[in-house]
């Protein structure tokens, strides 16, 4: 969650409640959610827990610009790197739907 919001990724309260609902119901949790959804003291709690806040939802011409920060283009090289030296794969290749031969700084 805070990656995603570190590259202009927010989710709201919604959102959240669905995602925890996912994964509470995936790996067969016993949960205090009724019905399966987490209920708003839950989620304020888990916000308090993690020191995260929702945002409200932002236009999606503002998204594209912070996608092209410094900040978030290092995360995605960084994680690009780190994913393609794990799989052993050659690092000055990128996919592109092919492979094509790129060189790093």
């Amino acid at each position: 969650m805070k990656e995603a919001a570190e590259m202009g990724f927010g989710i709201d309260r919604q959102q959240l409640k669905a995602k925890a609902a996912r994964l509470g119901i995936s790996m067969r949790l016993k949960t205090p959610f009724i019905n399966g959804i987490p209920v708003d003291d839950w989620v304020n709690g888990f916000l308090k827990r993690h020191k995260l806040s929702l945002r409200a939802k932002v236009a999606l011409s503002t998204v594209p610009s912070r996608m092209l920060s410094p900040t978030a283009t290092k995360k995605y090289f960084e994680n690009l790197i780190e994913t393609l030296t794990s799989l052993k794969l050659d690092k000055n290749r990128i996919v592109c739907g092919i492979w094509m031969k790129h060189s790093f700084p």
